[in-house]
């Protein structure tokens, strides 16, 4: 059985976020073996409040509604059934609104 010479995943965008935002993420899998290559997006940690686009596919998008810091797999399968995985980290922080008035400037964390 050949392997899965190696997987990639990878955020399109910084790897800090203010919270309610979506960003992509892609993945590049390369298998020597030819067979098609099947992909599996997983949040490893983290807060409940995450979603993807799509669990399946290269390419997704990933929203988060909750601070915090997640962990985030993508596991590529060849037609052999052989697999590679590979995590990144995404921290999300709260939104800072700025306000600027003639007189002051106010800052919140939302």
């Amino acid at each position: 059985m050949k392997k899965v010479l190696f997987i990639i995943c990878l955020f399109i965008s910084a790897r800090s976020f203010s919270q309610s935002v979506s960003t992509p993420l892609n993945a590049v899998a390369v298998d020597s073996s030819g067979t098609p290559i099947s992909y599996q997006w997983t949040k490893v940690s983290g807060p409940n409040s995450m979603s993807f686009s799509s669990t399946t596919t290269a390419n997704t998008t990933a929203t988060f509604t909750a601070t915090g810091t997640y962990l985030i797999s993508c596991t590529a399968t060849n037609g052999l059934g052989s697999t590679s995985s590979a995590t990144v980290t995404a921290v999300v922080v709260p939104k800072l609104s700025i306000t600027i008035t003639p007189n002051a400037v106010k800052l919140t964390l939302q």
